[in-house]
């Protein structure tokens, strides 16, 4: 065991790569930079040269606009709910649209807002669309500009194999930044009519987060983003480069892992954007509550699993499985916390069934709160963990970027004496520290945008 990983993160990896991406597309983003933001993270994917997640990312943009029966007769009632709902309902709103990760830090959020008399806007795509919220002026009808006919019909087109062929075909180019600039500003101008003051959410990456955020810069509303991972991978894409004015991070070393990309790049006006949010999962004030309900248990290890196959990472699953049986079979209470995208991989869950291992099903922060100690590669948990103060460890081995130095490394055999490894380490105890109080966080940074 040691407190090394066996990676260091390669910024020579990012510099190359985004030298590459400048001088392959640069004059694209510069002659449509409106144009370019259907393309852009699908384009980033493929110079990455990973074709799983660059066709996910196809399959993605389009399941967006996909519209069935049911949609359709839904869409002139939806256009409709966009004209009547175009005054404010509040002096000042929130633009929010945080993914379903955030669901505390929210509610947190929500809980400001109503006391400070702010209002929160979301978005309301048509596919979600439901007639109750016909007339709600909490929503931002806004699919008329994002999926407009000619940005549709691009999307439409777009595949693995013709990707080439469209982003060279300058006059669809030039026609879609047209369009796409248009309803940027058309955005803009609702956005400004609902008083927004501050946009508040997990992403300035994928197309519709882009265009929410031009729109937001358009009408001079300032546009946050909360980082909704530990950063992973040396180019960065989904984090890189920063579109809005702000990018919350959960650390100070993830702040300096980001700068340092970013000072090595054709870019190193952004690292300025980086600031320090915290963890946003959830504050001293909930996990208090939990381990209230909640106790440690001395014989429970729990390990992290990911979802590396589906990233194109090979792992021995079968010797993994194996050696955690070992440690069961000394007496531990030995529990497999799967990845959501593994919930549904039966041929895994039959594997783990296998060895005889248990699977949680329970929530996340239960789990860690009754775990002595916590086992993974470089998930996020690995992090939450630190924060609850457990002993932790990373397995090493693969070909994955390393979390954190701080955080002692075992090989997988190293697995069945983690017992007797757990003695020999004390808890983490670092200098991360849960945010004491949402709220009180919140109001600080809205405070700062004149929001309250």
């Amino acid at each position: 065991m040691n407190n090394q990983g066996n990676m260091i993160v390669n910024y020579e990896e990012y510099l190359a790569y985004d030298q590459a991406f400048q001088r392959k597309y640069g004059h694209l983003f510069h002659a449509y930079p409106y144009a370019m933001i259907i393309f852009d993270t699908i384009l980033r994917h493929n110079e990455n040269e990973n074709k799983t997640f660059y066709q996910n990312a196809i399959k993605r943009l389009k399941s967006q606009y996909k519209y069935n029966l049911k949609t359709f007769a839904r869409r002139p009632f939806y256009l409709i709910s966009a004209m009547i709902n175009r005054q404010p309902a509040w002096e000042k709103s929130l633009f929010v649209d945080l993914s379903k990760r955030f669901a505390y830090l929210s509610s947190r959020l929500e809980e400001v807002c109503r006391e400070s008399g702010v209002g929160i806007v979301r978005y309301c795509p048509l596919r979600s669309y439901d007639f109750k919220l016909a007339q709600n002026r909490d929503r931002l009808f806004a699919d008329q500009q994002i999926f407009s006919p000619g940005i549709k019909n691009t999307i439409k087109k777009i595949t693995f194999e013709n990707l080439p062929e469209l982003i060279s075909n300058k006059k669809l180019l030039h026609d879609l930044n047209g369009e796409i600039e248009r309803n940027v500003e058309k955005l803009a101008a609702i956005m400004n009519r609902k008083k927004i003051r501050l946009c508040f959410t997990s992403g300035d990456q994928v197309y519709i987060k882009q265009f929410f955020c031009a729109a937001a810069q358009k009408a001079g509303i300032p546009y946050y983003v909360l980082l909704h991972g530990y950063t992973q991978g040396a180019k960065y894409i989904g984090v890189l480069p920063i579109h809005a004015n702000k990018l919350l991070v959960w650390n100070n070393d993830i702040k300096n892992r980001l700068s340092t990309a970013l000072t090595k790049s054709s870019r190193v006006e952004e690292k300025d954007k980086i600031e320090i949010f915290g963890y946003p999962i959830y504050d001293g004030v909930y996990v208090k509550k939990y381990k209230e309900k909640y106790r440690e248990d001395p014989r429970r290890i729990t390990f992290i699993s990911q979802p590396f196959e589906e990233m194109g990472v090979a792992i021995d699953r079968e010797t993994i499985y194996s050696r955690l049986q070992q440690l069961k079979m000394k007496g531990f209470d030995v529990v497999i916390r799967l990845h959501p995208k593994e919930k549904t991989k039966h041929d895994k869950i039959a594997l783990i069934k296998h060895y005889d291992l248990d699977i949680s099903d329970g929530e996340l922060l239960k789990d860690l709160i009754e775990s002595r100690a916590i086992l993974g590669f470089n998930s996020s948990v690995i992090y939450e963990a630190k924060l609850l103060q457990k002993h932790v460890f990373q397995i090493k081995g693969l070909n994955i970027n390393y979390l954190h130095e701080d955080v002692s490394k075992i090989c997988i055999d190293e697995i069945p004496e983690l017992g007797s490894l757990i003695l020999q380490q004390p808890a983490y105890s670092g200098d991360d520290r849960l945010i004491a109080d949402f709220k009180e966080k919140l109001k600080m940074m809205l405070d700062e945008v004149n929001v309250l």
